[in-house]
């Protein structure tokens, strides 16, 4: 495992001029979405150069595909529950990977399919999560998993409602400043 020491490190060589660019690659300034982008460019303020998009979109096809497989193998009075949410779910990572976030797609209407595709992803993944960790959980062979799924789809249920408010916090401010100007 790393040093505590090595990870800022790296960090700064990678965010030093001539390497990646200026702007230091944080959370702040970087998303997820923006590694799946093919063409380098400039989106909503941020530089976008991902010359492996290709891996990150065919993980989020495959990674939904997968998630579908096995919600088929669930059987049953649960097994159209997990195939419905993990058919959302499927779909929402496939918008993903084939709708980027990208000046051309915000120009042409399709951006709105990558942020559906993310919120199918997210919550579709989660639920699915809860509702098999406790049918999991019923089941001596599989409590002990079914108890940890739950927990991870119960965190990842709070972490969206969370940031659904950091994000409606980050508006609300812009929003009212707008208005206040126009006073």
């Amino acid at each position: 495992m790393a040093s505590p020491r090595f990870l800022p490190a790296v960090s700064a060589a990678w965010n030093q001029e001539g390497n990646r660019g200026a702007r230091p690659e944080t959370t702040v300034f970087s998303r997820i979405s923006d590694l799946g982008v093919p063409e380098p460019g400039i989106f909503q303020g941020r530089t976008i150069d991902s010359p492996l998009a290709w891996v990150m979109n065919t993980g989020f096809v495959m990674g939904g595909l997968g998630i579908l497989a096995v919600a088929t193998t669930v059987t049953g009075r649960i097994r159209t529950l997990m195939v419905t949410l993990g058919a959302i779910t499927a779909v929402g990572h496939t918008l993903v990977g084939l709708m980027h976030t990208f000046v051309e797609a915000a120009q042409n209407g399709t951006l709105v399919l990558h942020f559906t595709g993310a919120f199918l992803a997210i919550l579709g993944g989660n639920i699915l999560a809860v509702t098999l960790g406790g049918y999991w959980r019923k089941q001596a062979p599989t409590k002990r998993i079914g108890n940890a799924v739950l927990a991870v789809g119960i965190v990842g249920l709070v972490a969206v409602v969370v940031l659904g408010f950091t994000a409606m916090s980050q508006v609300a401010p812009q929003r009212t400043n707008r208005t206040h100007h126009r006073l």
